[in-house]
């Protein structure tokens, strides 16, 4: 695979053409993700809903990480990896957000090994049909 720089661009375009949502909006969201079947369209269709309202914190993540990782040589195919794998966090964190708790989505999410990359991407593209060839 070849990336270049527009990808990032991409991901910062998704991230900045959805609005912030408000607490009770993230929370009606989350109680009819909660009310679906894992497998039923009205599931995916909210779970995506609310992933791409939140895109801001995987970017504000891999941000802070790419600052911090800046004495050795980076690259864009790496810091799309993590997009892709910060992603897929925030999806788990979405599917196990409980609105009842007042806790942040973010406090939902996994932590997930960056080494593993290759493999997530594979399970965000059977998934949620995403795909970044």
């Amino acid at each position: 695979m070849n990336f270049v720089p527009d990808d990032i661009t991409y991901w910062m375009n998704v991230a900045g053409s959805r609005p912030v949502l408000s607490q009770e909006q993230i929370d009606n969201i989350a109680k009819i993700i909660q009310s679906e079947p894992v497998n039923s369209k009205k599931y995916k269709d909210h779970v995506n809903k609310l992933t791409e309202h939140n895109l801001r914190l995987v970017i504000r993540f891999v941000k802070l990480f790419v600052q911090a990782k800046t004495r050795r040589n980076w690259d864009q195919v790496e810091t799309v990896d993590y997009l892709q794998v910060g992603t897929l966090g925030l999806i788990r964190a979405v599917e196990k957000y409980d609105p009842t708790s007042r806790n942040p989505i973010v406090e939902f999410g996994d932590e997930i090994e960056i080494d593993r990359s290759e493999e997530h991407t594979s399970e965000l593209q059977s998934r949620f049909g995403i795909s970044y060839a």
